[in-house]
């Protein structure tokens, strides 16, 4: 049995009101007499019992909600829900104090659908589908499945629980697809149930089309003098502009090597304009005075959808203090998934 206090961002409403939902999983039987407290007295205006919903071979689900207002909230009354069926009979309470101590309500339950990155597609060969939720107070009783447009269930993997500042806890699931499938524009719908939730919440995601696209020009700096002459570090910076989609990966090479992704720093895509819309990023590499003269390479290796080959890199070295173009061979990953 679990009792869920009201969001908090439901009081923004005109009406002022918002929803305690009471529910008892599990019940050998079909009927069940709900009863709501305000301060241990009987309330009956704005009650909604609903009919039970089976639950498998274990029994039923009985699910109860009380509207309350703001005003009653704040003033810290405290609602109880008493359950009464046949060999069950328990009761449950909350207050603000209770569920909130010195700080206001968290909100609902809520899921959020993240795209595949364009890195994993071209990358690993495949679009990997995230499906975010957030505000839970416990992952016990967490099930969430992506499915294709037909309705058939895709593999999805549940990452670890990580708790939110606010002490509640996220959880990712994700699914892995074909990248010509996710390309195409097939669409992928995630459903999330929670012991805390009335109804599944669905989301769906699709790649959404984007209007004047445009490929990146890519530019490759040499540490400025004034930092080599201080004999201590230098920094190899790429710039990347004139995008769109805002969506790409930015990687570095030295002496056609890659490098591990601690060794330099990405800035998020910005905007530059807006008419049409474009984007910016840059990139900084930091190395040692010693590697730069000792006439090391170092390549900034750019991709995006828009490019010719989707990916393109710029080089520079000491000798030609020049930036150069330079044939792309990237070796895709060792996790690159076949699809057929």
């Amino acid at each position: 049995m679990t009792i869920r206090p009201p969001a908090r961002s439901q009081f923004q409403e005109p009406y002022k009101n918002s929803t305690i939902i009471c529910r008892v999983t599990n019940l050998c039987s079909q009927t069940a007499t709900f009863t709501w407290l305000k301060d241990g007295a009987p309330v009956t205006s704005g009650v909604t019992t609903h009919s039970p919903v089976s639950s498998g071979p274990t029994g039923y689900t009985h699910i109860s909600q009380l509207s309350i207002m703001e005003k009653d909230w704040d003033a810290d009354r405290k609602y109880s829900c008493k359950v009464e069926s046949t060999n069950f009979s328990d009761m449950i309470n909350t207050s603000k104090s209770f569920e909130c101590g010195a700080i206001d309500c968290l909100s609902d339950i809520e899921v959020k659908v993240i795209p595949p990155t364009f890195a994993d597609i071209y990358i690993r060969k495949s679009a990997i589908l995230t499906c975010r939720v957030i505000n839970m107070q416990s992952t016990e009783g967490l099930n969430v499945t992506w499915r294709r447009e037909d309705g058939k269930e895709l593999k999805t993997s549940l990452g670890e629980r990580k708790m939110q500042s606010s002490g509640r806890f996220s959880v990712d699931a994700t699914a892995s697809v074909c990248a010509d499938e996710w390309e195409r524009g097939d669409s992928y719908t995630c459903k999330v149930d929670h012991p805390d939730l009335i109804f599944p919440i669905e989301k769906t995601l699709t790649k959404q089309p984007v209007t004047n696209s445009h490929a990146p020009s890519i530019y490759i700096f040499p540490p400025p003098s004034e930092q080599l002459a201080l004999r201590e570090a230098a920094t190899v910076t790429c710039l990347v502009k004139g995008f769109n989609p805002p969506d790409l990966f930015i990687k570095w090479l030295s002496n056609g090597e890659e490098l591990n992704a601690s060794k330099y720093i990405n800035t998020e895509p910005i905007q530059e304009s807006s008419q049409p819309p474009l984007y910016f990023a840059y990139s900084t590499l930091n190395i040692n005075e010693q590697e730069w003269n000792a006439g090391n390479t170092y390549t900034c290796l750019v991709g995006h959808e828009k490019l010719p080959l989707q990916v393109t890199q710029r080089t520079v070295d000491k000798s030609t203090g020049k930036p150069t173009l330079v044939n792309v061979s990237l070796v895709l990953s060792d996790t690159a998934n076949t699809c057929y």
